[in-house]
């Protein structure tokens, strides 16, 4: 045979045959399905959730739509505590398998992890009389309640989960939570004991036995329970997430950070834990580290929501409330029924001077969610600074009446009542702030200045001596009660107590600055030129001593040392508003306006937003006959956010009369004039004179306007 042939057609069989080999060895891909599947419950059934989710997607790229791998994946992805990856999955189910319930309910449980209960609540409206069917249902809407602090509401929910399974440990744990909320501790205890009895070790209900003591106010016990349920899953990232926020809750951020550390060590990628570990960093202050480990996650999450509203928070925290209106405006354009969104950029409208559009905010926030107690709070005190003491006292009541132990609302109320003169009404109000919190300075301040207002001058006195016995760096608790005794002619006694205080605590500025008030108050103006000298050389920040050394140079006629002062006060703060205001003032009255002009354009580019600022440089524009269309468009920005100040509506209405618009700047002067007329200033002096510019202002604007008419 042809050795050619022979090895054409032998070779030919053998590849034949091997092929015939392969085919029968072969692994079918319904049983590689099934292998993938059950080796990926294998790791999970091991807590080896990294490996389960890497087999488990191998094998979702064989059924890519295969609901039941879709939703274990899922739930993998919440035991590494990767949020918006769960998240995103379980959408991916519910688009599927629209009646997917389950996954409904994840996704309304991860919205509340969330804080976004609007949308949790959304979900139990549209698939509520689904979801209800088993005693999850019931838990899901019982724990939306709580959060909404409607406890009542949520016991009934809990009591209906435990109907349907007597034995539920998630209903009896919330169970108890919810009757501690209530104060109804002896019922609390005995339901946190029947559960107990079932020797829980299902990770969930342990937290909840976590939570119970922390209510419970009993940190310790607290923090053994988490630790215990970390020890019992660690590989479970989610449960060490939640030690985590236990820690951040209860102020422990260092320990918080060391979890956190941990959690990245393990899943560089975390965003969940790489964005709470900002969260710590601005708690402790870090605002350099902070910010750097904000933009390294802003560059890969840029249109994360989450991420968005903490860019938000981190710009309102450095005082650059501009940039955070547009990381909070940005959220609600995408989500404009998310509460907290509309309720952060409220607040950022308010830092930045425009309390309209932040009293808008917050209304809208309050109306997606009517127990926003936060939300509504917030409402109050912008009334409260507005003057709409009604108002602010209807709001914050209301949170008082709700929620009994909100420290915030009655300290709202008690400054409200404080400002109306109903000085016992206010005294009520911060002594139960005082017992809900009895560790705050604020309650026995304000009770020292109700009685101090009120007339009863020894009580007050005795209230501000005990405070500063206790907290001597209460500045302004400092200087009321100094400034109190010297008003009772007790100097002698003010020197005394704080020049032994300033020898005690020889680095304090504040006392220094306190000691410079009572020589200058006693004549003796050179020992308070030093004291206040002593204040600054301690911290270069003290601006108010700064100002006081000024005025002691104005007094004695020394205007080249009173403007050096100032220069010093501007280049150790920058942002010292007040010392550019004082400076630009004197070469105004020194009629040298490029440099007035240039001091305050100076504060201006530092600060954009400040309306006192911008309507001082329009109105040296205006004065120096210069800009006058940058004038008026810097005076109408100012007024837009201090409408109810006169100075502001006299600037814009010079502005219109010197663009020719003599009509507008009547009107505008007239109002400018009828609010200094109810109105008033410490120094008559100075208001006579600003009236007096006022009413001429308002007597060129009307001759202009009737010789136009006349013209015409």
């Amino acid at each position: 045979m042809n050795r050619n042939l022979y090895y054409r057609k032998y070779g030919l069989c053998a590849i034949v045959l091997s092929m015939l080999i392969c085919a029968a060895c072969a692994e079918s891909i319904e049983d590689k399905f099934l292998r993938l599947e059950k080796e990926g419950e294998s790791h999970y059934s091991a807590r080896q959730y990294s490996e389960a989710l890497a087999v488990w997607k191998q094998t979702l790229a064989m059924r890519p739509d295969d609901v039941g791998i879709l939703s274990r994946i899922g739930e993998t992805y919440l035991r590494l505590a990767e949020i918006s990856n769960a998240e995103e999955t379980f959408r991916k189910v519910v688009k599927i398998k629209p009646d997917a319930w389950s996954a409904w309910l994840e996704l309304g449980k991860i919205r509340l992890i969330s804080w976004d209960v609007a949308s949790a609540q959304e979900i139990f409206d549209r698939f509520g009389q689904h979801l209800t069917r088993s005693s999850a249902g019931y838990i899901f809407r019982g724990d939306i309640r709580m959060l909404k602090n409607d406890l009542y509401e949520a016991e009934l929910d809990y009591r209906q989960a435990l109907a349907i399974d007597p034995e539920s440990q998630p209903a009896l744990g919330r169970l108890a939570i919810c009757l501690l909320g209530q104060e109804k501790k002896g019922e609390a205890e005995k339901i946190y004991a029947t559960l107990a009895g079932l020797k829980p070790d299902n990770p969930d209900t342990l937290i909840q036995m976590a939570n119970f003591w922390k209510l419970a106010d009993d940190i310790g016990q607290a923090e053994q329970q988490y630790l215990k349920v970390v020890e019992l899953e660690p590989e479970d990232l989610g449960l060490q997430m939640a030690l985590a926020e236990f820690y951040v809750d209860t102020e422990q951020n260092a320990k918080a950070m060391t979890v956190l550390e941990k959690i990245l060590n393990a899943s560089p990628d975390n965003k969940a834990a790489s964005q709470m570990r900002v969260e710590v960093l601005l708690n402790q202050g870090s605002m350099n580290q902070a910010g750097k480990a904000l933009d390294s996650l802003y560059a890969d999450y840029h249109n994360d929501m989450a991420i968005q509203m903490l860019k938000g928070k981190y710009h309102l925290m450095i005082r650059e409330p501009g940039i955070a209106m547009i990381h909070f405006k940005d959220v609600v354009d995408k989500e404009p029924n998310f509460p907290l969104g509309h309720y952060c950029l409220g607040l950022a409208y308010l830092a930045g001077g425009q309390n309209q559009l932040g009293f808008q905010s917050l209304v809208k926030a309050l109306s997606l969610d009517t127990e926003f107690y936060d939300a509504e709070l917030a409402l109050a005190d912008y009334y409260y600074k507005t003057k709409e003491y009604d108002l602010c006292l209807e709001h914050a009541g209301r949170i008082a009446e709700k929620e009994p132990e909100n420290y915030r609302s009655h300290l709202i109320m008690g400054n409200a009542y404080l400002a109306q003169g109903k000085y016992q009404d206010a005294q009520g109000k911060f002594r139960s702030a005082q017992l809900i919190n009895p560790e705050s300075k604020s309650p026995p301040y304000f009770m020292a200045m109700a009685a101090e207002l009120s007339g009863e001058k020894d009580a007050a006195l005795m209230l501000y001596r005990d405070l500063l016995d206790r907290y001597t760096e209460l500045a302004d608790a400092g200087m009321r009660y100094a400034n109190l005794l010297i008003q009772m002619g007790k100097i002698n006694e003010a020197r005394q107590y704080f020049e032994n205080a300033a020898e005690s605590q020889p680095n304090n500025p504040y006392l220094r600055h306190i000691l410079g008030e009572i020589y200058v108050a006693s004549g003796e103006s050179e020992a308070g030129e030093k004291a206040y000298g002593q204040a600054v050389a301690i911290d270069p920040q003290m601006t108010f001593s700064y100002l006081k050394i000024a005025e002691i140079m104005k007094n004695k006629g020394e205007v080249d040392k009173q403007i050096d002062v100032l220069k010093t006060a501007i280049e150790n703060v920058p942002g010292f508003t007040d010392a550019y205001m004082e400076l630009a003032g004197i070469y105004r009255r020194n009629n040298q306006m490029d440099e007035a002009i240039a001091t305050i354009r100076t504060a201006v580019a530092m600060d954009q937003n400040d309306p006192v600022l911008a309507n001082n440089l329009a109105s040296l524009y205006l004065d120096a006959g210069l800009e006058f269309n940058k004038a008026f468009e810097l005076a109408h920005d100012a007024y837009e956010k201090r409408p109810d100040d006169p100075a502001f509506a006299d600037t814009l209405g010079w502005a219109y009369f010197h663009k020719g618009i003599y009509g507008q700047a009547v009107w505008y002067l007239k109002e400018a004039a009828g609010l200094m007329a109810g109105s008033s200033l410490e120094n008559s002096d100075i208001w006579e004179k600003e009236k007096a510019i006022v009413h001429h202002h308002l007597e060129m604007a009307l001759k202009a306007n009737e010789e136009r008419d006349v013209a015409e």
